[in-house]
């Protein structure tokens, strides 16, 4: 199973999160990763233009 996570900060950044359950074959126990960033909502103005 997948779960996506999204918090928006009152100091302007955001959280994203990204869950991944699943069982362990061999005890059947449920395991669990967890994946996260931080980051501003607006980017800063110093930064220049926006890179691909």
């Amino acid at each position: 199973m997948v779960q996506h996570y999204r918090q928006h900060r009152d100091y302007g950044s955001e959280f994203l999160g990204h869950n991944v359950f699943t069982a362990d074959p061999a005890t059947g126990e449920t395991l669990w990763y967890g994946f996260g960033a931080s980051r501003p909502l607006r980017p800063p103005a110093a930064a220049g233009p926006a890179r691909r």
